[in-house]
């Protein structure tokens, strides 16, 4: 009888192994995965995986990882190695991951080079000994004979969009277009006529002031430069413009250029709107001019109110400062609160583009509010903030270096105007036409658009980080191109957010001011509901067994 018994559980096991078996490999190209956390950081989302699966080419992702990582960041391995199986499994056939370990073979080593991604130095114990070895942690996309790196990743928050961005960059017919307003009224010169009548082209004013922008979008778009001087429409098939400042307080009392950037946003279209609200010139005086131009109208009338006021910022970068030594004159380095510092936790990491951006620059920057009689069913999502040891000056402006900041920042706290304002903020949803206002001038004849639910607008209280002055590349450019890119490549992008993990952390309890008490319940549920829980149930259970033993033990 034992030996059946043995024998039939044997054959038992047997036959749920087969069906496991059969199972596992009926189900394998199946996948589905549950995320319940807040914004679905352990899975890619729909707009990637629809990316994915209609690509009529092989994407391969190239993972240049050494093994010789230590453990801290093989962990961003680990999670850069479940994203990419994830990819491939939506991609099936469209998508095929490689890793390669530039440090145990040459060949990943050579390809490596080829495709920017450098060694890094990073710091190892074995044996009880420090020391510092190179090691790997860069990407490669490759598609239809195109190629695109990612140098280092230290992190995948932002690991999705990077990829899908490049994919969708490479896999487009055809370069996106993006048009650049030209903001001043200096004559536009076609450098086919000057040619033709031998005429030397006078420098032009927005081109070679913002030439960062230029240069850092055109390897990606076919750029459009759009003037007003000339030009009475905006092609619809930009799918992104920016208006770079302004040159001249009155460049846009121009009804031509007003009606024609406002009827592209209602038609669809995305404007970038770098708004520098100020005029300066340090060569002349150290003072500054407000603009108060019609530009400023119409982004009030669309949702986005550009405060007359410039920020200061104990997070601030530096410029240098004669200053007397002796007998000499030396320039030193010294702090410059003018020069608006935002750092990591400035910018909302829940927006993939904003999400990996680490450092900005804004020079003579004004916050931004969002405007009173915002339409209910427009969206404002601010973008960036300034930190929180921030205020305003009002005008007058003076902009020299050499004040009594202290004073500034003490006065600030104890007015409370020491805090963040926001530097960018984003507008979609419905979005009312500045024509609603019945009394404005309408080109004759041009048919008028008065909302629309498909554009969207970007407005950054500065300009002056993305010009030459300035030193707009750098640390400053990826603002731009990630705004860009993210407004232009594919309205789907929007959709993509950051892998942040939410802080569920309780905030600090305050009860002496109005500081933020949302942590107050869970606390006192903690705190005093769970010992009244537990002594409930010894109460139960004391006179559960006073029972017993009355009744004797039954």
């Amino acid at each position: 009888m034992k030996k059946n018994t043995k024998f039939l559980t044997v054959i038992f096991s047997v036959i749920m192994l087969g069906y496991a078996v059969v199972i596992n490999v009926l189900s394998s190209g199946f996948f589905t995965r549950l995320d319940l956390t807040q914004n679905g950081i352990y899975s890619i989302s729909k707009v990637s995986r629809d990316v994915l699966k209609n690509l009529d080419d092989l994407v391969t992702l190239e993972l240049y990882f050494s093994d010789n990582l230590p453990q801290n960041l093989k962990k961003v391995q680990k999670d850069i190695k479940d994203i990419a199986d994830e990819f491939k499994i939506y991609g099936g056939r469209n998508i095929r991951v490689v890793w390669k370990d530039p440090v145990k073979r040459q060949g990943d080593k050579d390809d490596a080079l080829a495709l920017n991604i450098p060694a890094i130095r990073v710091q190892t114990i074995e044996k009880d000994k420090v020391q510092f070895v190179d090691g790997y942690m860069g990407i490669a996309v490759r598609y239809g004979g195109k190629s695109e790196s990612i140098p280092l990743v230290q992190a995948t928050d932002n690991f999705e969009y990077e990829i899908i961005r490049r994919v969708i960059r490479m896999s487009a017919k055809s370069l996106p277009m993006v048009g650049i307003v030209k903001t001043d009224t200096a004559a536009y010169i076609d450098p086919r006529l000057a040619d033709f009548y031998a005429v030397e082209i006078p420098q032009d004013i927005t081109h070679t002031r913002f030439a960062p922008i230029f240069q850092a979008l055109i390897p990606d778009y076919n750029l459009q430069y759009i003037n007003f001087g000339r030009d009475s429409v905006i092609d619809p098939a930009i799918s992104t413009i920016i208006i770079p400042g302004e040159d001249e307080g009155s460049y846009f009392t121009n009804p031509d250029a007003i009606f024609a950037i406002d009827q592209y946003l209602m038609r669809g279209g995305n404007v970038i709107v770098l708004a520098q609200k100020f005029a300066i010139n340090l060569q002349k005086s150290a003072t500054a001019s407000i603009s108060d131009s019609f530009l400023y109208k119409m982004l009030k009338a669309w949702g986005v109110v550009v405060l007359p006021q410039m920020l200061i910022d104990a997070s601030c970068g530096q410029i240098m400062v004669p200053r007397q030594a002796g007998a000499t004159v030396m320039n030193v380095p010294t702090n410059y609160p003018f020069m608006v510092r935002v750092s990591q936790d400035g910018f909302n990491r829940n927006i993939s583009p904003l999400s990996s951006m680490t450092q900005v620059i804004f020079p003579w920057a004004s916050p931004l509010e969002v405007s009173a009689d915002l339409d209910g069913a427009t969206i404002a999502d601010t973008l960036i903030m300034s930190s929180q040891y921030s205020t305003v000056r009002n005008p007058p402006f003076r902009i020299d270096p050499n004040q009594n900041w202290d004073f500034h920042f003490e006065n600030a706290q104890n007015s409370g105007t020491l805090k963040r304002y926001p530097l960018a903020i984003r507008l979609s949803g419905k979005i009312n036409s500045i024509f609603n206002d019945t009394t404005l001038q309408r080109p004759q004849g041009r048919e008028v658009i008065l909302s629309t639910t498909s554009g969207s607008v970007i407005v950054v209280g500065n300009a002056d980080f993305a010009t030459t002055d300035a030193g707009g590349g750098g640390v400053n450019m990826p603002l731009v191109q990630n705004l860009t890119d993210w407004l232009s490549l594919d309205d789907n992008l929007i959709g993509i957010r950051s892998r942040n993990m939410a802080d569920r952390t309780l905030k600090n309890i305050t009860m002496k001011t109005n500081a933020d008490n949302s942590g107050l319940g869970y606390k006192i549920l903690n705190a005093a509901l769970m010992p009244v829980v537990l002594i409930i149930i010894g109460l139960f259970i004391f006179f559960y067994r006073k029972r017993q033993q009355y009744n004797g033990g039954k």
